[in-house]
């Protein structure tokens, strides 16, 4: 289909749900397309949504307030939208920015789409994650990369460079974008070895 929607299904009794499978990064360069597929489906008069995030490697935080955007909307004409399968990262910023507090998030897709019929299936807890939270996060965007990667070692201290990168981008390190080159130096400056 297009970058961001994988693939757009029918499920649930009657075909009362409309699970759209996203994938790859859900930030300002793809967030109009998700606004523009939601205009159409409500343009149908679908009203029940399950968000399948498994493939989503990223959410910026203008991704989750265009769902959010979508959602006001939609609730104004009783309908709702349920997220499910987010991968680790995606899933460790939704927690901790608190869009699970707005958002109704289930692990499995299934259940997502069964608690339009049946109200007893729970949503899922997420755990408190140690992702290194800080309390404020205008701090972060005055530390240096090399204090960023640091305390990311302490947290992880076997991490990858290429999972480290991810974790970078993530809003608990101020969307921090560095090449591979800059960050095996910089890791090797902090633990004396070549990073990986």
């Amino acid at each position: 289909m297009e970058k961001l929607i994988k693939e757009i299904k029918e499920a649930g009794k009657d075909n009362k749900v409309t699970v759209m499978a996203l994938q790859g990064y859900l930030d300002s360069g793809t967030s109009n397309i998700l606004v523009q597929r939601f205009t159409r489906l409500l343009a149908e008069d679908k009203l029940y949504f399950v968000l399948d995030m498994a493939e989503v490697e990223f959410v910026a935080a203008v991704g989750w307030n265009t769902i959010i955007g979508v959602l006001n909307n939609i609730k104004s004409g009783g309908g709702d939208i349920h997220i499910t399968a987010l991968r680790r990262d995606p899933e460790k910023a939704f927690h901790l920015l608190e869009y699970d507090r707005v958002l109704s998030y289930y692990k499995e897709s299934a259940d997502a789409i069964l608690s339009f019929y049946d109200s007893r299936i729970p949503v899922t807890e997420i755990e408190n994650i140690n992702l290194d939270t800080v309390e404020d996060f205008t701090g972060v965007r005055y530390l240096t990369l090399k204090e960023k990667i640091s305390r990311i070692l302490e947290t992880y201290p076997d991490i990858s460079i290429f999972k480290m990168k991810q974790l970078l981008k993530t809003p608990a390190y101020d969307y921090t974008k560095v090449s591979l080159l800059s960050l095996i130096m910089t890791k090797g400056k902090i633990t004396g070895r070549k990073g990986r």
